[in-house]
């Protein structure tokens, strides 16, 4: 059962990891590029529809992390 819980864990800390760089990237770019190119409403509005998600995969992320490393299997000793 430990090692279900453990591979389930790591799979949805895998997921959600990549999920939450790829929005945090997207929210740091495009505000880079609305900041360079004057664009105000780009900025606000990237933010807006990232910033909420972000913080919610970011937090189950946390979970899944913290699940891994207590349900983690023993090493066999050789």
């Amino acid at each position: 059962m430990k090692n279900t819980v453990y591979k389930l864990s790591l799979f949805v800390f895998s997921v959600t990891l990549l999920a939450f760089f790829l929005m945090g990237f997207a929210v740091v770019f495009t505000q880079m590029y609305g900041l360079f190119a004057g664009d105000s409403a780009l900025v606000k509005h990237i933010a807006d529809l990232l910033k909420d998600n972000s913080a919610y995969v970011s937090t189950v992320c946390a979970f899944a992390g913290y699940l891994c490393y207590y349900t983690k299997p023993a090493k066999k000793k050789a």
